[in-house]
């Protein structure tokens, strides 16, 4: 297993009339050869990022991670762990890098459990919240222009 270290390096300078600041991140891999960009975390981002991985559902996924951070904007729960879904253990909630791995993870659990069907179902039947309202808040939640 290739041991991942996260690198955020921020650049800053003076443009005319305002800073400018620039946040970037990269995930170096062990042999500090390979570098993979991780964009901000907004809800466009993570959209693209679902597609991307080619997640199935993505317009109810997305509204799992809305549910599960409050728009992006909870300060004392899973996100802080780099956590999109509140993913737990015995333990807690399992730690990510960054939020991209948080998806990648959520891909192979998908893979692993999803076998077709209606989602919210399946949400349900797994278990996957605990909440009993939770497909409901789920399919109340309007989504803004994401592509």
């Amino acid at each position: 297993m290739m041991k991942q270290t996260l690198v955020k390096l921020i650049l800053a300078g003076v443009f005319s009339f305002s800073p400018l600041y620039i946040s970037v991140h990269y995930i170096f891999l062990s042999d500090e050869t390979t570098a993979t960009f991780i964009p901000e975390l907004t809800l466009e981002n993570v959209y693209k990022e679902l597609i991307r991985k080619e997640i199935q559902h993505p317009e109810i996924v997305i509204r799992q991670v809305i549910a599960e951070t409050q728009w992006l904007k909870c300060r004392n729960c899973s996100k802080q762990f780099g956590n999109l879904f509140g993913f737990t253990t015995k333990q807690g909630y399992l730690k990510f890098d960054n939020w991209v791995a948080s998806i990648a993870y959520y891909k192979q659990w998908q893979d692993a459990y999803y076998k077709g069907g209606d989602y919210y179902q399946f949400l349900h039947r797994i278990g996957y919240a605990t909440a009993p309202n939770y497909i409901r808040l789920l399919k109340q939640i309007r989504l803004p222009q994401l592509t």
